[in-house]
Parts: C-alpha cells; sequence; structure tokens
C-alpha cells in the first residue's frame, strides 16, 4: 500500500478514482512505475498472542489468518473478537472468521462488505474502529481515502473524499453511515452511558487533533480537498497555482465552539494529541479509581516524543466539553498506535517503535498499577471473563448487569438477549428496577437488541421516558427513535421540553427518525428556544426536521423573525 504523497504522478487519477476497479485500473496504467511484485509481495495476517504461564508475558505467537494478497489488499487496521467471531477490516473489505473448535485458526472467511477505501490518498487514512454498540451492532471509522459500498440490502454509500462512521448487525447486514465528514478517526469508543466518540488527526496544517462526540447525522465538515488546498505540492499536482484560500482554516471549521462558526458543521468538543491513534474507555476494573470516567488516546508523533493521554469530558448542554485541567499523560516515552484494556489490571499498547515507514520491529508492552493489578476486583474479573458466560443461569446473568466492569455488564447482556424468553423478561425488570443506573441502562440496551427483532418487546422502553434517572430518559428517547415505535410519538414530544438538553436532543432525532409531522412546530419552538447556542442541539432538532419536515413549508421560514428558527430550516 501506497502513500500519495510518495508517488506524486499518481495524485491527478487518485483523485478521480471511485471504486476499488478505478484503483486496480490506475496501477495497472502505471504498472512500469514499480515492481513486478509490489502490491503482491507481502501479506496482512492476524496473530494470536498467548501468555501460557500467566507471567504476564507472551510466549506462544500462532497465525489465526493469512495470505490476502491481492493487488487491491491492505492494510489491515482494526480487529473485533465477539465471542468466537473476529471482524477484521482489511481494504477494500471487512472480513469475518469464525473459530469453530476453538483452536485458534480461523474456519472460514466471509465478506460483509467490500469497496472501502478506493483511493490511495495518505498512508494510514484506513478502516479502523471496530468496536461493538451497546446496541449490539458493530461500528467501524473509515478515513478520507473514502468508500463505495453497496449493502446486501442493494443500498449505495459512497464519497471517495471524506471519512465516517459506519454500523452493520453482525453477520453484515443493515449497514448504514453514521457521521460523516472526517478526516481520519483512527478508533471509536463508546463511554459507559452509551456515547460515541473519536478522535480525527488534525491535518498539519495549523489546526489540532479532535476530540468528536459522534452524534447522529452530524458531520465534521472535513473533505479532502481541504488539504489539497493547504498542500503546495497537491495544489501544484492537480494543476492550482500555489497554495489556495482554505476554508477549513479560515472559517474556523475544525475549532470547539465559537460565535460566528459555521453552523453546517458539528465542531470538536476538545482538542488532544498531535497524531491520534488508538483509542479506549476504561471498562471499570483494573487501574481502581484512577481512571474512571477516563478516555485513553494513542498520540504518535513518529518518534519518543510520544504516548499516550488520559482525559474526561464533562457534559455541556446536549454535548461535551474537554477542560484542560482534566488531560494528563498516561504513560510517555514511546510511540504507541493502539491501546486495549486487558482483563488482568493491565493496559496494552501496541509499540511501533518509530517513524512512518514499514518496519520489521514493532512489540506490545503493558503499563499497570500493581497494587491494583492484584486486587480482588481484578482476580474476580479475569475469573468471570476465562469461565465464560455460556452456562450461567438467567438469575446470575441479571445479577451481573450491574457489575463494575462494563465489558462484564455487556455480556452478561448479550448472553440474557440470546437466552430467549426468561433472558427477555430479566432484561425488562433490569431495565426498570435495576438497583444502579448501569444495571437498568443494559437491560434497556438489551431490550433494545430484541426489539430491534421483534417490535412487541418495545412496550417497556416507552414508561422510561418520563423516568426519574436522565441517563434512563436519554437512552429511552435514542433508543424508541431507532426502533421507529410509532407509539411512542406523543411521549417523544413531550420530551422536547425535557429539563435536560440531552434528552430534548435525543427526542428530536426520534421524532425525524419516526417522520412524524406534527412534530414541526415543537421542532421549530426547540430551535427558537436554543437560538444558535448550542450546536449540538441545533444538530438534533434539524434532524428532526430532516425527517418530518417538507421543503416546501421549511422554505417558507427563511422570513422568520427568530434566527434559530431561520438557520434550522436553512440547514434542514
Amino acid at each position: 500500500v501506497i502513500d500519495v504523497r510518495n508517488f506524486m504522478f499518481l495524485y491527478k487519477d487518485d483523485l478521480q478514482v471511485k471504486t476499488t476497479a478505478d484503483r486496480l485500473a490506475m496501477i495497472e496504467k502505471w504498472k512500469d512505475k514499480f515492481p513486478k511484485d509490489f502490491f503482491t509481495s507481502a501479506s496482512e495476517r492476524i496473530r494470536v498472542l498467548e501468555d501460557s504461564d500467566g507471567d504476564g508475558k507472551a510466549d506462544k505467537v500462532s497465525v489465526f489468518a493469512d495470505n490476502f494478497r491481492d493487488v487491491a489488499d491492505g492494510p489491515a487496521a482494526g480487529i473485533l473478537v465477539r465471542d468466537n467471531r473476529v471482524y477484521w477490516t482489511n481494504i477494500p473489505r471487512i472480513w469475518a472468521f469464525d473459530d469453530k473448535d476453538g483452536d485458534l485458526k480461523a474456519d472460514n472467511r466471509d465478506v460483509l462488505s467490500e469497496g472501502w477505501g478506493p483511493r490511495f490518498s495518505i498512508s494510514g487514512h484506513d478502516l479502523h474502529g471496530l468496536t461493538e454498540g451497546p446496541d449490539g451492532r458493530i461500528y467501524v471509522s473509515l478515513g478520507d481515502r473514502g468508500y463505495n459500498v453497496t449493502t446486501k440490502e442493494g443500498v449505495t454509500l459512497t464519497n471517495t473524499l471524506s471519512g465516517g462512521v459506519f454500523r452493520f448487525d453482525p453477520d453484515g447486514s443493515n449497514l448504514e453511515q453514521y457521521y460523516f465528514g472526517l478526516r481520519n478517526p483512527q478508533e471509536l469508543a463508546f463511554d459507559a452511558y452509551g456515547n460515541l466518540f473519536t478522535v480525527d488527526n488534525n491535518a498539519d496544517i495549523g489546526d489540532g487533533a479532535r476530540v468528536i462526540y459522534l452524534m447522529e447525522g452530524g458531520s465534521s465538515a472535513w473533505s479532502h480537498g481541504w488539504q489539497l488546498l493547504a498542500n503546495d505540492g497537491f495544489a501544484k499536482a492537480a494543476g492550482l497555482p500555489g497554495r489556495q484560500p482554505n476554508p477549513w482554516m479560515e472559517e474556523g471549521l475544525w475549532k470547539v465552539p465559537f460565535p460566528g462558526q459555521p453552523a453546517w458543521v458539528l465542531p470538536p468538543v476538545g482538542h488532544i494529541t498531535s497524531g491520534p491513534c488508538g483509542l479506549a474507555f476504561y471498562p471499570g476494573v483494573g487501574f481502581g479509581d484512577k481512571l474512571k470516567d477516563h478516555f485513553l488516546v494513542c498520540d504518535y508523533r513518529g518518534g519518543a516524543d510520544s504516548g499516550v493521554w488520559s482525559f474526561k469530558l464533562d457534559a455541556k448542554g446536549a454535548g461535551f466539553e474537554l477542560p484542560n485541567s482534566q488531560k494528563e499523560k498516561f504513560c510517555w516515552g514511546l510511540p504507541p498506535t493502539d491501546v486495549v484494556f486487558g482483563y488482568d489490571g493491565r493496559a496494552y499498547i501496541s509499540d511501533y517503535i518509530g517513524g512512518v515507514e514499514l518496519n520489521n520491529h514493532g512489540r506490545v508492552v503493558t503499563v499497570s498499577d500493581p497494587i491494583a493489578r492484584e486486587s480482588v476486583a481484578v482476580k474476580e474479573l479475569k475469573a468471570l471473563m476465562a469461565a465464560g458466560f455460556s452456562k450461567r443461569s438467567v438469575a446470575e446473568l441479571a445479577g451481573l448487569l450491574g457489575h463494575a466492569d462494563r465489558r462484564v455488564r455487556q455480556r452478561a447482556q448479550s448472553s440474557l438477549v440470546a437466552s430467549g424468553k426468561d433472558g427477555a423478561q430479566a432484561l425488562a425488570v433490569a431495565a426498570a428496577k435495576g438497583a444502579t443506573t448501569f444495571a437498568r441502562l443494559h437491560g434497556l440496551w438489551g431490550l433494545w437488541q430484541l426489539a430491534r427483532r421483534d417490535a412487541g418487546l418495545a412496550a417497556p422502553i416507552q414508561v422510561l421516558l418520563t423516568d426519574a434517572d436522565e441517563r434512563m430518559r436519554e437512552q429511552a428517547a435514542k433508543v424508541l427513535g431507532d426502533l421507529r415505535v410509532a407509539g411512542a410519538a406523543p411521549a417523544l414530544m413531550n420530551a422536547l421540553a425535557d429539563t435536560s438538553a440531552r434528552v430534548r436532543s435525543f427526542a428530536a432525532i426520534a421524532l425525524g427518525r419516526l417522520k412524524h409531522i406534527a412534530a414541526v412546530p415543537e421542532l421549530l419552538r426547540l430551535l427558537k428556544d436554543n437560538n444558535n447556542q448550542d450546536p449540538w442541539l441545533r444538530h438534533a432538532a434539524v434532524m428532526g426536521l430532516v425527517g418530518c419536515g417538507e421543503p416546501k413549508a421549511l422554505s417558507a421560514l427563511t422570513t422568520d423573525a427568530s434566527a434559530g428558527i431561520r438557520m434550522g430550516a436553512l440547514l434542514a
């Protein structure tokens, strides 16, 4: 796989590539510029690292899957293990493998979708970030190599100059785009309350890397066109006379919210890192309370002045913010590309050693707190995860919905979803009467998974729209919209007046998904009251209008006395 900056004779052609077939034709056109086996000599592979004696060091390495040598293959950049199924992103495809006999070898190779990353573009702007959502769907992030993908249902998703976030069911069906306009979002992470985030890379033109709250339907406004305009070499290769005016910089599209910022961009919630790579949210066990509600993000700067940051976000209106006081270096002095939390009280970090070229020196290191690592909580977590969840009773699984570690809660949720009628009843009870907010949320999210297959199971969710717990109200609104529960429209209309801006935002998006035309006056009231102050709340109201408004009626609002309504109607 090449970086177009090192092969600028390709640049004009690369800008015009729209499909994988186009890229193959471009390679054929310029084949005399490359050694014969340049694109096929190396294969991506999936390795398994084992610590068989439990001393904290890998002592066995094996290959799970190998031999990916198509001309268009690579690079592999994302992996997710979900029970005995392995999901893997290797442009131009998303793969799924099953290890049916437990021998740590792939027994099958299924292509779930293809058409990702048709352009070469800049190295590393690839398909990353595989993560499991609270709804049981798989979420994935893509950089600005672009996409031209036809779903299993026959819908084509395409933009060859930008990246985004997508989600799909575990079998690859129902693929849809969730978020737009990203440059290079290497990884995704859900917090403990079901909110999705990424840290998107800066363009090295004076902007900053951006922490982004990935609100459904939003756009961070990035296009490779901004890179072209800001780079003298790109502009020259494209036939433009030197550096051009660049809205990305001049209009502040990359900045946190400020007066006069273009309204069509969803701004970042903060800035951190120079080269964001891996991203992980602390699951709750392993480092005590030291990392409670914190993210870890890798900052790859190419050399020893790199490391891993920790940061914590605060809620702000319908969105979030990142105070400078809540950023600090977690560990420093190594060039890291990814970070995950183990079940053994350790954070695992992939260390590329340095540089930006292919090398054979990568390693995996761990960081831990020796006292916390030997705690009862970590020992219990290790035992729980090693034993698995498939043989546990419904009552035991229901009790684990409130566990201190989110991974236990999520596995218990998934197991209850698979447990039939008794599991569904346990989830409904947890959602309504769980002892903690976490137990209730995972009960609600389990019902979400079930109701996507059986709409009749959504009934217990509607009553949560008036729950005393704000977290339950906001997630109930989100879930009812995603499920398109038409009968919930009146209650969602009432939720537009909730005391919480976040509840109002999810209710607005939900009413748009329901195409509930009667909600238009209340959505306009939301825009008027907000008066362009909270960009996330405005976006939610716009999403509502996109779903249930009519173009002619929206056009008539261009003369409305309220600037908030005029802007919302324009954006819709």
